[in-house]
């Protein structure tokens, strides 16, 4: 046995154990242990009494399927794509009230407008970078 192998063997069982060592301050061995902290049996609260039963739950489960099957059929009896699309656009113009669907009455002359706004162009020019 040479030397390495020698203080191998005699530190090795002190650093086994003293990794599984409890510290001083958790082996007060003096003081005995008190359990009276712990909750009494009558302490717990009662089990509860309003769980469905395994059929009342298959019950819901079936349902809530037969729910999802049928609203996946209303979803795929909408038609998704607008095969005629003026067709469709004529049917939507049709239930829109045409008075609610005009353009709003202001009061302003169009053609004012355009000009102070061809004015307001006119003096947003930005200035030159210079460089």
């Amino acid at each position: 046995m040479n030397k390495r192998s020698a203080i191998k063997t005699i530190l090795l069982p002190g650093l086994v154990l003293g990794a599984f060592a409890v510290p001083a301050s958790a082996q007060d061995v003096g003081a005995p242990r008190v359990y009276d902290d712990f909750p009494k049996w009558s302490q717990f609260p009662p089990p509860p009494t309003d769980v469905p039963t395994p059929a009342q739950i298959r019950q819901q489960v079936v349902a809530l399927k037969a729910t999802a099957v049928n609203l996946q059929r209303t979803a795929d009896a909408l038609p998704w794509e607008l095969k005629e699309p003026d067709a469709m656009a004529a049917s939507a113009k049709a239930k829109i009230d045409p008075v609610l669907g005009a353009p709003v009455e202001t009061g302003v002359d169009n053609a004012a407008t355009e000009t102070m706004a061809a004015r307001l162009r006119a003096r947003a020019t930005p200035p030159p970078v210079a460089k």
